[in-house]
């Protein structure tokens, strides 16, 4: 699945169990789910959670007759997520039935960190926006009181303080080659073979090396050659040991980005 890649598209029954979840504004959410982070030791604890990134308004300063506006960018995007968690739990009941669930590697992880193609505002139709740079100041509060906002002739994109909150605990997004746009959560459950579940690991890997890693797991050889043309080598490295073993050497020293 590309969800939830922009355009945010939700179903209104999705959408509308989040209404009002994001009405205290993404400072408040940033700091709530750092904490939580700490909680479950995905950071360390004397981590501190930087300021906003610059650009970014704070939630106080953005005008009181806009926050429906900004949080409802929000609630889109959580019906959008929230749909696609329906559909990988209609996946895992399938397998459940089929007694294969246990024995099944499911990844769960993204490309980038979260995305400020909105702009500080948001977008309500971001393609537009992209182009010309700008939109008019109504457009999304008229489809926003039409109801329309979301929906599958919409193309909306959140502001970048969603972002900013989504990027937790890190500064800047997806398209910057700072910690916010290439660091992103990676989830791997196979009940049959990870014995410490719900343990997280330290070693640090990159998103070339899950095919070198599914291979290493099959027994299986990456192709020399593919309908008749030699093939690219892979870029990857396996972290197969590491997903059975916490204290297992990590895979990898470097990683080189550039950004365009």
């Amino acid at each position: 699945s590309n969800a939830p890649h922009t355009p945010l598209h939700a179903k209104p029954e999705d959408m509308a169990r989040y209404k009002g979840t994001y009405a205290e504004g993404w400072e408040k959410i940033r700091a709530a789910r750092f904490q939580r982070q700490k909680e479950l030791g995905v950071i360390p604890q004397d981590w501190e959670l930087p300021g906003l990134t610059p650009g970014v308004p704070a939630w106080e300063d953005i005008p009181e007759d806009q926050h429906e506006l900004m949080a409802l960018y929000m609630e889109i995007y959580a019906g959008l997520v929230d749909n696609l968690d329906q559909n990988v739990g209609r996946m895992i009941d399938e397998l459940d039935q089929l007694g294969i669930l246990d024995n099944t590697l499911f990844i769960i992880t993204s490309d980038n960190g979260a995305s400020s193609i909105g702009g500080p505002d948001g977008a309500a139709n971001f393609a537009e926006k992209r182009v010309t740079q700008q939109e008019s100041p109504e457009l999304a509060n008229q489809m926003m009181a039409e109801g329309r906002m979301g929906a599958v002739d919409t193309a909306p994109a959140y502001p970048t303080g969603w972002a900013n909150a989504g990027n937790t605990p890190f500064r800047f997004y997806k398209r910057t080659p700072m910690n916010g746009g290439i660091r992103v959560p990676f989830i791997a459950h196979w009940p049959a073979r990870i014995a410490d579940a719900g343990m997280v690991r330290d070693q640090w890997m990159h998103v070339t090396d899950v095919l070198p890693t599914l291979l290493d797991i099959l027994g299986a050889q990456y192709p020399e050659q593919f309908g008749g043309y030699r093939t690219r080598s892979m870029d990857g490295t396996s972290f197969r040991e590491a997903l059975f073993d916490a204290d297992a050497e990590k895979c990898r020293e470097t990683q080189h980005y550039e950004l365009e």
